[in-house]
């Protein structure tokens, strides 16, 4: 079992925290598939690939 430590002593975005461990995942469209399907209105998950 692994286990992940997060220090948020300033907080963290919902959005970027997700998206930081989206990655940790072994098939992120899974995860994107069962949150479409808790059938939240007017609410998508989907991803953007960002290249800087």
């Amino acid at each position: 079992m692994k286990t992940l430590y997060l220090e948020c002593r300033m907080g963290a975005a919902g959005d970027m925290l997700t998206a930081a461990l989206l990655e940790l995942l072994p098939d992120p469209k899974q995860f994107i598939d069962k949150m479409n399907s808790l059938g939240l209105n007017d609410v998508t998950v989907s991803t953007v690939s960002v290249h800087f």
